[in-house]
């Protein structure tokens, strides 16, 4: 359940041992379901602004970790780090395999605990903050929302250690007619202010055999690489290597495994190519 048009989840799977994924499945073609809302969400107290694209439950929980960071550095009352976490999980289906799951950010303000969901918005958690730590007790609120989920798995993620970007985040390219390129370019220049993140496009053929040009954002978290596919979802490494995302190869092998038959994969530097296969779409 973490995309801005249609209900999707994070996948928590061991393709290869060096890689587990929290990725979202492709979009489903049904109406979302209704909001679970029993009061309005709560106003967020920073300025923040969504990413507001596909399957995002991974990125936005990481967007908005980082914005509340920067909030808390700048604040009023002295301005410490504050208290600012990543829970995702994953779903245990009738046949014992771990599956769809979701992401949603953790934080502390005023003495309070707060949840920040893609789907939800911000929700006030009634768990003490003294408690904060403990899965066992924080849990089970937050998976409430999802009773349609099996939870297990659940961890934080946490990026103490996180370092300033070393050059000017990517250009966000709104324009450009590849829906791919414009979320992943999205979420580069989003995240690219705190951390590395880098865009790479590759080509592909679909299942029914034509080419598509796809677009991924790598970037570390938690000294994880992560990577971003629009369509997929977010695919985190189970070892800690964020130097990865400086390596192309890496990008090459994780492509390979999620999309068969992929032809190319190079950095996007600022911009597309000024090559018309690139401009367009990946539909019919």
């Amino acid at each position: 359940m973490c995309t801005r048009r249609f209900p999707t989840t994070f996948l928590f799977i061991a393709l290869a041992p060096a890689l587990a994924f929290i990725g979202c499945p492709a979009a489903e073609s049904a109406a979302p379901r209704p909001r679970q809302v029993a009061v309005p969400p709560a106003k967020i107290p920073f300025p923040y602004e969504s990413l507001d694209v596909r399957n995002s439950c991974f990125v936005e929980s990481v967007h908005f970790y980082d914005a509340y960071q920067q909030w808390r550095a700048t604040a009023s009352d002295g301005g410490d780090a504050g208290w600012a976490r990543v829970l995702q999980w994953g779903h245990l289906d009738d046949t014992s395999a771990v599956g769809l799951g979701h992401a949603v950010a953790l934080c502390m303000d005023n003495g309070k605990l707060w949840m920040y969901d893609v789907n939800f918005g911000l929700s006030k958690l009634s768990v003490p903050a003294s408690r904060r730590g403990d899965l066992t007790d924080v849990g089970p609120e937050v998976y409430a929302k999802y009773p349609q989920i099996n939870a297990v798995l659940g961890r934080y993620r946490d990026d103490a250690g996180r370092i300033s970007p070393a050059a000017a985040p990517a250009p966000f390219l709104e324009n450009d007619k590849n829906e791919d390129i414009r979320d992943a370019t999205r979420v580069a220049s989003e995240l690219g202010r705190f951390r590395r993140a880098r865009v790479f496009l590759f080509d592909y053929k679909d299942s029914r055999g034509r080419m598509r040009h796809g677009a991924a954002t790598a970037f570390s978290f938690s000294n994880r690489l992560c990577v971003y596919f629009p369509d997929k979802g977010t695919h985190l490494s189970s070892r800690m290597r964020a130097v990865a995302v400086e390596d192309l190869r890496v990008m090459r092998g994780l492509t390979r495994r999620i999309y068969p038959g992929v032809l190319d994969v190079r950095w996007l530097e600022a911009a597309p190519p000024p090559d018309a296969k690139m401009a367009g779409t990946s539909g019919p």
